[in-house]
């Protein structure tokens, strides 16, 4: 088995919103985030919340372009990979969504529910 959490209570944080050519804003995609966690720790043995600062976050959330990092693969715009994310290994894990893609809530682009049995995201 991978790297995974220590603890069972995960914080997350939202590190940028969609670019402004995006239908959604900050305050919606802090509520997808809530509500899929909630969903996530019905069935798992984790509990998630927002973490008080970035710098205290377990999980960094954040919307890329292109190259983005050493350790991640590149996004190759609208139309392909939507996210990815990173073990945690030194610190905090990150998720990664596709700044170049149209993310919506209402499914007129890339929906952004984050629910697992829905969205393309990893989970």
């Amino acid at each position: 088995m991978g790297p995974k959490f220590l603890r069972s209570d995960v914080t997350y944080s939202l590190v940028n919103a969609p670019p402004n050519s995006s239908q959604l804003t900050e305050q919606d995609v802090m509520e997808a985030l809530a509500n899929a966690t909630a969903l996530w720790a019905s069935h798992t043995p984790l509990n998630f919340s927002r973490a008080r600062t970035v710098l205290s976050a377990d999980v960094l959330v954040s919307f890329q372009h292109g190259e983005h990092g050493l350790f991640c693969p590149a996004f190759d715009g609208a139309g392909g990979d939507l996210a990815h994310t990173a073990l945690p290994l030194l610190g905090s894990s990150q998720l990664h969504f596709d700044a170049d893609e149209p993310w919506t809530l209402d499914g007129a682009g890339e929906t952004l529910s984050l629910y697992p049995s829905r969205s393309r995201a990893p989970h």
